[in-house]
């Protein structure tokens, strides 16, 4: 050893040809030996990082049953006992997974079945470091019942690190090393090994923050507990936040290069007035308005003179004829509106060009899904959207958002349950709103109860909107609630619940949520919650219960961005 420079060493003498092994160490390395024996020595480093300690635990784990189950329960309470960043090290004579083993015939073979160990590493939270040139650590040739030769092989030797040893040293890594004349494989661990790691950081992108469907995403990823250490469970909410971030990244933006790329070069074909052409396509509305279905000349076209555009402008609030309009290009109609007549009165041209944007942005929008064959927005839709982007402009300049103004679509593939109560002082109705992720309406129905305390009514409304979801068939389900304490109960993963009164809604929602294969329920303020809440109103105040079919509700209730006011002979009706 010292031709290794290794001037210090610790050694566990074998007993007879078993067992036997020690550690070694160099000069200036401060380290310091606290336990030693035949299956574990137990050291405290103080050198590396300077002024840190941590401790290391060389194990050699019991080759046979015996004694299996008092050596790993003894290692778990060290590290459960202790406070010192720690990191285990060896051949433990056990693997984590039943995979890890090939050609183990013997069902009691105390390496594959390591229970024991898996308990431990289960219950103190320990970190796998892994392994880099090779999934196997152990190999031996072996004859199988038909005469034939195999080769066993399991990964019993490996490192696996507490969650502070780990964080102070984020880039140690594990390598398999070659050896001719044993049949372990040495593994290395090198503890600033993964700086030459070449695979790509993840690293979070801001266009996912301006994507809504980005919180759900968020929002699926940390909604179950992983594990009952709180760092161990951090630790594993944000890898999986990061798994759910990838998979969502490459199913919703796809080829975003590719895209970005494809956007500039149809840009440049608008501005330099080449010809576009736009199918057939015809508009499902109240209106009756359809796009033309002729090449349009150029920018102006689409955003100013085609039928489609021209009904936006007419309907957005102030009337805007744009025949009325004479202009060929877009510096005249700018110098046409810029302090001139064709500015609307009474209004200011920084509040006319937010509108010109939010109008450009929904057009543009409304042409694309169109042209890629998606689902048709109804004209109606798409200008109470555009008025709720002005007023969000508007409100952002001033500095007066202080909440989410309006309902967001939940991710792709998943539903929104949304549920309101309208409580009167003999009973409550219930309503439950169900809409896809591109907002349409798939069910809309109401329930009348006697139950007149508001949180417990609010309560029902939520099962009363999961049953719903379950009688449909719906799969991933998202549901909303604007009563926070409700939320707090239902999204608990304690199966009582702490309010005594919400206990059997508690048990009927996690009886129909279990037919769910995904599931999550969050807190949203009124105003992401009009329809519902509107709907409740509504019902109590025709008598309408049961399944509602959405075309026989007005239009003032199916607002997601207003409350319906009801007649003053219904105001006793108090909504919650």
């Amino acid at each position: 050893m010292n031709k290794l420079h290794f001037t210090e060493i610790s050694y566990v003498s074998p007993i007879g040809l078993s067992g036997g092994f020690g550690v070694c160490w160099k000069q200036g390395v401060l380290c310091k030996i606290m336990e030693a024996d035949k299956n574990v020595l137990i050291g405290t480093i103080e050198s590396d990082p300077p002024g840190i300690s941590w401790n290391f635990m060389g194990i050699y784990g019991p080759p046979s049953m015996t004694g299996r189950e008092f050596f790993w329960n003894r290692i778990g309470d060290m590290l459960a006992n202790g406070s010192s960043p720690t990191v285990l090290l060896g051949d433990l004579n056990g693997t984590l997974a039943d995979h890890e083993c090939l050609y183990y015939t013997n069902q009691n073979n105390a390496a594959r079945y390591s229970f024991d160990l898996r308990r431990m590493v289960a219950r103190i939270g320990l970190i796998d470091l892994g392994c880099l040139g090779g999934k196997f650590t152990w190999f031996q040739k072996t004859s199988n019942s038909t005469g034939s030769n195999a080769i066993r092989r399991a990964r019993l030797d490996r490192a696996l690190a507490s969650t502070d040893w780990r964080i102070l040293f984020p880039n140690a890594i594990v390598e398999l090393l070659t050896v001719s004349t044993s049949d372990h494989k040495p593994i290395l661990l090198n503890t600033d090994g993964g700086v030459r790691c070449t695979k790509a950081q993840f690293k979070y992108e801001l266009m996912w923050g301006r994507d809504p469907r980005c919180f759900w995403v968020v929002r699926n990823a940390w909604r179950e507990r992983l594990h009952h250490n709180p760092m161990v469970n951090l630790y594993r909410k944000l890898k999986r936040t990061r798994d759910h971030l990838q998979r969502w990244n490459k199913t919703h933006f796809k080829k975003i290069h590719q895209q970005v790329t494809e956007a500039k070069n149809d840009l440049a074909k608008i501005e330099s007035n080449d010809q576009i052409s736009w199918p057939l396509l015809s508009m499902a509305s109240r209106a009756h308005v359809s796009f033309v279905g002729k090449k349009l000349k150029n920018s102006l076209h689409l955003f100013w003179k085609c039928t489609f555009t021209k009904a936006i402008w007419f309907s957005i609030g102030w009337g805007i004829r744009t025949e009325m309009v004479t202009a060929t290009d877009w510096k005249q109609w700018m110098e046409g509106f810029w302090k001139g007549p064709n500015l609307p009165p009474n209004i200011d041209f920084y509040d006319f060009m937010v509108t010109c944007l939010c109008i450009v942005e929904s057009v543009w929008k409304e042409r694309n899904r169109r042209v890629h064959g998606e689902m048709e927005k109804d004209i109606m839709q798409i200008s109470r959207s555009i008025r709720q982007k002005i007023n969000d402009h508007i409100m952002v300049s001033k500095k007066i958002v202080h909440e989410i103004t309006e309902w967001r679509p939940p991710p792709l593939d998943w539903v929104c349950c949304n549920s309101d109560v309208a409580v009167s002082p003999v009973g409550s109705i219930l309503s439950a709103v169900i809409r896809d992720d591109m907002g349409n309406i798939i069910s809309i129905s109401s329930q009348e109860s006697r139950v007149t305390l508001p949180k417990l009514a609010e309560a029902k409304a939520v099962c009363l909107a999961a049953e719903k979801a379950k009688d449909l068939g719906l799969k991933k389900i998202m549901f909303q609630s604007d009563n926070i304490g409700v939320v707090k109960a239902f999204e608990a993963s304690m199966d009582i619940c702490m309010d005594f009164m919400l206990q059997d809604s508690k048990v009927r929602f996690n009886n129909i949520c279990s037919k769910f294969s995904d599931w999550g329920i969050v807190h949203v303020s009124r105003k992401c919650n009009y329809m519902a809440h509107n709907i409740a109103k509504w019902a109590a105040v025709k008598n309408v219960l049961g399944n509602i079919c959405h075309e026989e509700v007005e239009d003032s209730v199916l607002d997601d961005l207003r409350e319906y006011i009801c007649g003053i002979h219904h105001m006793s009706i108090l909504n919650e």
